[in-house]
């Protein structure tokens, strides 16, 4: 036997040393029956000896840092994904615009849960407009990702084809101080109802704050308009133009946002701003934050006011005579940063009886960023 650390009694003729479980030989001492001499040490067959037992060493060295490798390698594999998953943020609050969401990646038109309450949670939301309460649902709120650089919240969509509605809190098909007109094959809109020269308005509740508006209105022209003719020195809250004024208030200030303008469909009468031949300029307070189209001439009926009717197949303001809009959408940059309290205005205006002029609204989109 060997005992590690000592010298042990010699063996059927050889001394057994200390070398690990190696016995020393040489050419006098032999080596016991079915082991040779190799490097001065007794081996058995098939072992290897000094240089191959240090591959064996390096060996199990080797098998030893492999598993240790291993075991790091696991180790390591274990905090990797720990890590990568502490990387990940947790969902986090609710966003509370279109354009917060717009800047966490996304990119797609349509609805989403917008916190318009700002309390972490996504339900009903409640503002008294006028003295009624409008609820919205903060889990369907329609955000336009993709015209004007994205990121708009809706705040009024009205297209009255048959069976359809206002939305929020506008009753169907239209409110009072307009009419409903059926142009047949589905298509509505609605005009001033009959009278005198007349400004009936809409308001849009607002669903958070902004310092921006986007919108697109397509009207239907009865008769002609006359942009801003015989509309001098008047003020935002007057008759100023035959189209439509979208205005807003800060503070209880009222402020213009934007102006569609209709203007006369043949020549030598009140043409749009940008043409030639123009006789009453628009007022200071609308600026450049207009359009302007008008019915083609050759669809007008005629003069006399019993002939006149709705130029249903050339609408008005999908598109901008003067070029700031060439598919209607138009934006402002509003002149106050506005809270959520500021609605938005539409008012549908003509200086003249509805014999004479006036305009089906077909489609009314507005946003707010």
């Amino acid at each position: 036997m060997v005992v590690a650390g000592l010298l042990s009694p010699a063996v059927a003729g050889c001394t057994l040393l200390l070398a690990g479980d190696a016995v020393v030989c040489d050419d006098v001492v032999r080596c016991p029956q079915e082991q040779q001499c190799q490097s001065g040490f007794c081996v058995g067959a098939g072992e290897k000896g000094e240089g191959e037992g240090e591959g064996e060493v390096g060996g199990s060295e080797g098998e030893g840092e492999g598993e240790g490798v291993a075991g790091e390698g696991e180790g390591e594999g274990e905090v990797v994904p720990s890590e990568g998953e502490g990387e990940i943020e947790p969902p986090g609050p609710p966003p509370q615009t279109c354009r917060e969401l717009l800047e966490r990646g996304e990119a797609r038109d349509g609805a989403y849960g917008i916190d318009l309450s700002g309390d972490g949670v996504l339900g009903l939301f409640e503002r008294v407009i006028l003295g009624t309460t409008v609820t919205v649902n903060e889990r369907d709120v329609f955000c336009d990702m993709n015209r004007k650089g994205g990121g708009w919240t809706r705040v009024a969509f009205f297209a009255p084809v048959e069976g359809a509605t206002f939305t929020g809190n506008l009753a169907a098909p239209c409110l009072d101080g307009f009419q409903l007109e059926d142009f047949g094959g589905g298509n509505r809109g609605c005009s001033r109802a009959a009278g005198p020269a007349s400004q009936p308005g809409i308001l849009f509740p607002t669903l958070h704050g902004y310092t921006e508006v986007m919108g697109k209105v397509v009207g239907v022209v009865f008769g002609d308009g006359d942009a801003y003719a015989g509309l001098r020195n008047q003020t935002l809250n007057d008759v100023y133009v035959d189209g439509v004024s979208i205005t807003t208030t800060a503070a209880g200030v009222d402020e213009h946002v934007f102006t569609l303008v209709s203007a006369h469909p043949l020549p030598l009468n009140e043409p749009c701003p940008c043409e030639a031949g123009v006789t009453v300029a628009a007022p200071a307070f609308v600026g450049a934050a207009s359009i302007c189209d008008k019915p083609t001439a050759a669809a007008r009926p005629g003069a006399a006011n019993e002939l006149r009717a709705y130029d249903v197949a050339n609408p008005i303001w999908d598109t901008d005579i003067c070029g700031a809009a060439p598919d209607g959408v138009w934006t402002r940059a509003t002149a106050t940063a506005h809270v959520v309290t500021d609605d938005l205005v539409l008012r549908l205006m003509h200086d003249q009886e509805t014999a004479d002029e006036n305009i089906a609204l077909t489609r009314v989109e507005l946003f707010i960023r």
